[in-house]
């Protein structure tokens, strides 16, 4: 529930408290019914489902963190065919892609996929956040995460899952403002631009632990 008149100072109080408003005993997220807020710097930003004409401009974004950051650990690009098939794979999987949008422009996107394959990990999900260079530290990856876990929530998330190349401060200070909580660093598992590289693993249990959401019986494999 919003607790002060215009959505710019409502904002500004959920930036100000460093759990969004969740209980993490039962995480029942208390976030406005609108997704659309005005940042301190009244830049109007939307958050909402990711669009097929959204894919260009989330090309970009993954592209350039490819190319210029430890963020993804990967130096192949990807084309436009990569991204429609990968929107068309979280959309079949009920995963959700969303994006935040300023003045027309998608300024940065977040996902969440499955954390591995076999299916007694249904329960547990891994996030990707990422804000577009000049509109990083305005609350905008706040926001997409935030949505985010909402989404993952309602859809019987048990546990998400965030795993950042340990240098990357900016992106660990996120998670845990919003509840992550660190569970261990795997060190030199990567290779990047001539380096290796650690893995920082951070966590967020969605439900009160112990109640899971359906008992169901596993096939095996």
């Amino acid at each position: 529930m919003l607790r002060k008149t215009t959505l710019a100072r409502a904002f500004q109080a959920d930036l100000d408290e460093p759990w969004l408003g969740i209980d993490l005993d039962t995480f029942t997220p208390r976030l406005p019914p609108r997704r659309t807020a005005v940042l301190p710097n009244m830049c109007m930003v939307m958050i909402r489902d990711a669009r097929e004409s959204d894919l260009d401009e989330i090309l970009q974004i993954r592209n350039h963190a490819i190319v210029h950051s430890t963020a993804t650990w990967t130096d192949e690009v990807e084309s436009l065919q990569d991204c429609f098939r990968w929107l068309a794979e979280r959309r079949s999987a009920g995963e959700a892609v969303l994006v935040a949008e300023a003045d027309g422009s998608v300024v940065g996107y977040a996902a969440y996929t499955r954390w591995r394959p076999k299916p007694g990990y249904r329960y547990t999900v891994a996030d990707s956040v990422y804000v577009v260079d000049g509109h990083q530290g305005k609350g905008i990856g706040k926001m997409l995460l935030a949505e985010l876990i909402a989404r993952a929530t309602t859809a019987g998330t048990h546990v998400m899952i965030a795993d950042i190349e340990s240098t990357n401060a900016v992106s660990i200070n996120l998670h845990r403002s919003l509840g992550f909580v660190p569970a261990g660093d795997l060190a030199q598992i990567g290779r990047k631009f001539d380096r290796w590289l650690d893995l920082s693993i951070l966590t967020l249990s969605l439900r009160k632990r112990g109640t899971p959401g359906r008992t169901e019986t596993l096939n095996s494999g």
